[in-house]
C-alpha cells in the first residue's frame, strides 16, 4: 500500500511484516468483540414492527368492509405516528444491523414481507365484504411471520456481553411532545367512541397535521423520531396500549353496540393520565 504524505507532516512508515501480522491475527478477536456489544434491542423492534403492521392491516380490513371508511384517517395517525416513534428507536447506538453475512436471506424476508402486506391490502380494497376474511388474514400473517423470523435471527446474533445502552436525554420538549401524543390519542377515542363523522373528520386532519409537523422536527428535541432515541419502557408500554386502545374502540364501535359512552370516556381519562404520568414523573432524573 502506498503511504502518501500529508502537508506539514512526516512521511508516514509503512507497517512491518510483523506488525501487518498481528493486525489479521487479532482482526477476528475485533469482530468477535464488536459483535458482543449488540444486544438484541433491534430483533425486538422487528418483531413490534411486524406484529403492529398486522394490528393496523386487520384494524383496516374491518372498517372498509364494513362502511366505516370515515374513520380510516385514525388509523392513518396511529400507523404513521408508531413509525415514526419506531424510526428512532432504530437509530440508537445499539440497534444495529446484525446481518453483514445473511443480507440475501434478510431480503428475501423484506421482500416477502411487503408483497404479502400489499396482497392483503389489495385483496381489502378491491375484494371489500365479498372476498373471504380470510384471504385477508393469510397473506398478512405471511407478512408478519416474515418480520418474526427476520426479528429471531436478530435476536440470534445479538451478542451475550452486559453492556450500558447509550440513549439520549429524555428532555423537557421530549416530555411535551409525548403528551401531546397521548393527549391527541386521548381526543381520536372519544371522537371514534361518539361516532360523529364530521367531528370525526375535522379532528383526523388535526391530529395529521400534527404528525406532519412532529415529521418535520424528526432532527429536533420534539420531534416524533426523537421519541424512539429517548423514550424507557414505561414510554414505549403506555402509548404502545394507548395506540391498541385507540385501534379497539375504533373497530369495536364499527363491530358491536356494547361499547358505552361511560367507557369511552373512562378509557380517555386513563390514557391522558397515564401519558402524564409516564411524560412528566418518571425518569425525572435522567
Amino acid at each position: 500500500m502506498e503511504h502518501k504524505p500529508i502537508t506539514g507532516a512526516d512521511p508516514l512508515e509503512p507497517p512491518s511484516a510483523e506488525v501487518a501480522r498481528h493486525y489479521l491475527d487479532v482482526a477476528d478477536d475485533v469482530k468477535e468483540r464488536s459483535d458482543a456489544q449488540i444486544d438484541g434491542f433491534q430483533g425486538w423492534l422487528t418483531i413490534a414492527n411486524g406484529l403492529l403492521l398486522f394490528v393496523y392491516l386487520m384494524a383496516f380490513a374491518f372498517l372498509w368492509r364494513t362502511g366505516r371508511t370515515d374513520d380510516v384517517p385514525i388509523l392513518v395517525f396511529v400507523m404513521v405516528a408508531s413509525s415514526q416513534v419506531l424510526s428512532g428507536a432504530e437509530e440508537r447506538g445499539t440497534a444495529r444491523q446484525l446481518f453483514s453475512r445473511g443480507r440475501l436471506l434478510r431480503t428475501i424476508l423484506l421482500v416477502l414481507a411487503g408483497l404479502s402486506v400489499l396482497a392483503a391490502f389489495v385483496v381489502a380494497v378491491v375484494g371489500g365484504d365479498a372476498a373471504p376474511f380470510a384471504a385477508i388474514v393469510m397473506p398478512a400473517l405471511v407478512g408478519t411471520s416474515a418480520f418474526v423470523v427476520i426479528g429471531v435471527l436478530q435476536l440470534r446474533g445479538a451478542g451475550r456481553a452486559s453492556i450500558r445502552e447509550t440513549r439520549a436525554r429524555f428532555g423537557r420538549p421530549a416530555r411535551w411532545t409525548t403528551f401531546t401524543l397521548g393527549l391527541l390519542i386521548a381526543v381520536l377515542i372519544l371522537v371514534a367512541g361518539f361516532r360523529d363523522p364530521l367531528l370525526s373528520n375535522l379532528v383526523s386532519i388535526f391530529a395529521l397535521f400534527a404528525v406532519v409537523v412532529g415529521i418535520a422536527g424528526a432532527r429536533t428535541d420534539w420531534g416524533l423520531a426523537r421519541l424512539g432515541q429517548v423514550w424507557h419502557w414505561p414510554q414505549f408500554a403506555v402509548l404502545g396500549a394507548s395506540s391498541v386502545l385507540l385501534v379497539a374502540v375504533v373497530v369495536l364501535m364499527s363491530t358491536t353496540e356494547a361499547v358505552t359512552s361511560a367507557g369511552v370516556v373512562l378509557a380517555a381519562v386513563a390514557v391522558v393520565a397515564f401519558t402524564a404520568l409516564v411524560s412528566f414523573a418518571v425518569d425525572r432524573g435522567r
